[in-house]
């Protein structure tokens, strides 16, 4: 999939991040860009990895929080994650439709969330559509 999104129109290589440890790769997390049926195109964050053995240390944490990081200075006004509930809310993300912003088709509503950012408006809405990068997703 991470190749996928970097053969896509909506990566962003800013926002593609490792975390390594004298050069050993420990984890990486990938923001890119979807479209909203509106034609606006929004982040996406997915996927995050972490090696096994350096699971629980803070590495994703840190990864996601620098991705979000980048992301605001960037002018986004939200990213959207698709993801376990009670890891991803430790960095403010909350369900999306919340914003207005639907899933996929496919999707559940409790794991389709967004946190928003500096340039957030509310006016902000539509549905997602998944790019080809991301098929079979669900």
């Amino acid at each position: 999939m991470v190749d996928a999104i970097r053969a896509s129109e909506g990566f962003v290589p800013a926002l593609s991040l490792v975390a390594d440890e004298c050069g050993k790769i420990l984890g990486h997390v990938i923001l890119s860009y979807v479209a909203l049926d509106t034609g606006q195109r929004l982040l996406e964050l997915g996927p995050l990895s972490v090696c096994p053995e350096r699971q629980g240390k803070g590495i994703g944490g840190d990864l996601v929080r620098t991705a979000l990081g980048i992301a605001d200075e960037l002018n986004e006004p939200l990213v959207l994650v698709l993801g376990f509930p009670a890891y991803y809310r430790r960095f403010g993300f909350q369900r999306a439709s919340a914003f207005g912003i639907a899933p996929p088709d496919g999707i559940p509503d409790d794991a389709w969330m967004a946190v928003t950012l500096s340039s957030y408006s509310p006016a902000l809405r539509g549905k997602v559509i998944w790019p080809p990068a991301f098929s079979g997703v669900t």
